[in-house]
């Protein structure tokens, strides 16, 4: 079957700039790439006493319903940044995200709550759009040195945020928590409104919408499906009915994919070995460390109650405090990265990462509970974090051309998001089998943190097989060179 595309425009080679626009256009592309991460760290702190105040044993919901949102929308947002402009579409979802942090902030019960996590869902493609116009805005000698700088801020938000969180949740309430992040939104907008609009590469003709909606659909009842599995039972009609039927929409998703003569995601490029490790491996790894800091969230800020719950019972302060190591080894890491990158293959720098968070995990699952092992076994995570971080997005720009970069970023963009609602949903249900449920809530024993880094090390392991099957990749600036 012949492929007929759209014509599209081509960009030109940003021209060269000078130091005072390229740290202008930095600092402005840099904060909407952080904010997934800021929001989701501050979130993630106030899971546990959401997860109290409402007395609901599905608090995965809580971070599961933004990820299926985010992957829904995430294939038409990088589409339609293609269609109309980079900018424009960031704009949009970011405002209907920032409705979604209002709701949540206000939400009278956890119902409302979900509804309004599903709208602050819409701000997940920002970050791949904001990676996919790095290439469109600076000169191409610039643009490894901006993934390097965007992935070592990281570990300043990972520093920053769970303080403010903790000052604020400890003094005010989680609440105020919330009404935080909606700030950070805001600011995230006027970020975005700075920036120079991108090139337009295509036209709406032939959109894939089924494509779109067969993927979000497919996940989302796979998500249902495994984390309804300890209540409804593993062998029930409704939980076989939905991994069955996620499972059979993922197929005609692909199905469709190979047929559209332009569609969502170009699924053909996964055909490509330098394309499909270069993806799949680090996705697992990225998905696995966001999703990792959950279930520290559970282990630390639960109340100890003697044979009901085995958590520490911080507070959320002091939890951020003896963070502060593990951060400023995720900034150390990020940065020194960017130097290995201009010297090493990536792929050599990418494997000693990922083997790092892989070994750290399972340090998390056999030393948690001091203060001591969780620092030390934080710092190893958070080496392992920086580096991949730091790498996969370079990665990327190594294997693929200018016009596949919007299509590889939000296609690296849905498998993280499948991943992390995948595997969320199944770290909780292995914990819930060591737990206690009192008035409402699960309370977790030892063995369920135990469990739960053995599923996260498992899920790092897999990405680390997978990318030692990666081919050798040019270094980033070599291939931004061509």
């Amino acid at each position: 079957m012949t492929t007929v595309r759209a014509p599209e425009t081509v960009s030109e080679e940003p021209p060269p700039m000078s130091r005072g626009r390229y740290l202008y256009l930095l600092a402005a592309v840099t904060w909407p790439a952080q904010v997934i991460a800021i929001v989701g760290t501050m979130s993630g702190n106030t899971q546990a006493a959401v997860a109290q105040h409402f007395r609901t044993t599905h608090i995965a919901w809580f971070v599961v319903t933004l990820f299926i949102v985010t992957l829904a929308i995430t294939p038409f947002a990088m589409r339609f940044g293609q269609i109309y402009g980079k900018r424009k579409v960031m704009l949009v979802l970011i405002v209907v995200g920032l409705v979604g942090d209002v709701i949540v902030a206000l939400s009278p019960n956890y119902t409302v709550m979900l509804a309004g996590r599903a709208l602050a869902g819409f701000y997940g493609p920002v970050a791949a759009l904001v990676l996919a116009s790095v290439r469109d805005l600076f000169p191409r000698e610039r643009v490894a040195n901006v993934y390097t700088v965007i992935g070592a801020v990281m570990g300043g938000a990972s520093l920053a945020s769970p303080l403010v969180a903790g000052l604020l949740m400890d003094h005010f309430g989680w609440r105020s928590v919330l009404w935080t992040m909606a700030g950070v939104t805001v600011l995230s907008v006027v970020c975005v409104a700075a920036i120079p609009e991108t090139p337009i590469r295509g036209t709406l003709a032939g959109l894939d919408w089924l494509g779109g909606v067969l993927m979000g659909t497919g996940t989302a009842l796979v998500a249902v499906g495994v984390g309804m599995g300890g209540d409804w039972g593993w062998t029930s009609a409704g939980v076989l009915g939905c991994l069955i039927g996620g499972g059979v929409l993922f197929a005609l998703f692909v199905r469709v994919e190979l047929r559209t003569p332009r569609p969502i995601f170009d699924v053909r490029i996964l055909g490509r070995r330098s394309v499909s490790t270069v993806l799949t491996g680090p996705a697992l790894l990225v998905g696995t460390s966001n999703i990792a800091p959950t279930v520290l969230t559970f282990l630390a800020l639960f109340p100890a109650i003697p044979h009901v719950s085995a958590s520490l019972g911080w507070s959320l302060t002091h939890l951020a405090l003896i963070g502060i190591p593990a951060a400023l080894a995720w900034i150390a890491a990020g940065l020194l990265t960017g130097y290995a990158l201009r010297a090493i293959p990536p792929r050599a720098v990418w494997l000693t990462g990922s083997l790092t968070l892989t070994a750290g995990l399972f340090l998390c699952a056999l030393y948690h509970r001091t203060t001591t092992e969780i620092i030390l076994t934080g710092i190893v995570v958070a080496v392992g974090t920086g580096v991949v971080q730091g790498t996969s997005n370079a990665m990327i720009v190594s294997v693929v051309g200018p016009d596949d970069q919007a299509p590889a970023n939000g296609l690296s963009g849905m498998l993280g998001a499948v991943i992390a609602i995948l595997g969320l949903q199944l770290v909780f249900v292995v914990m819930s089998n060591e737990s206690n449920v009192l008035n409402g809530t699960a309370f977790y024993q030892d063995a369920a943190f135990t469990n739960g880094y053995y599923v996260l090390t498992a899920m790092a392991a897999l990405g680390v097989l997978i990318s030692t099957l990666m081919p050798r990749v040019a270094r980033p600036a070599d291939a931004l060179a061509t």
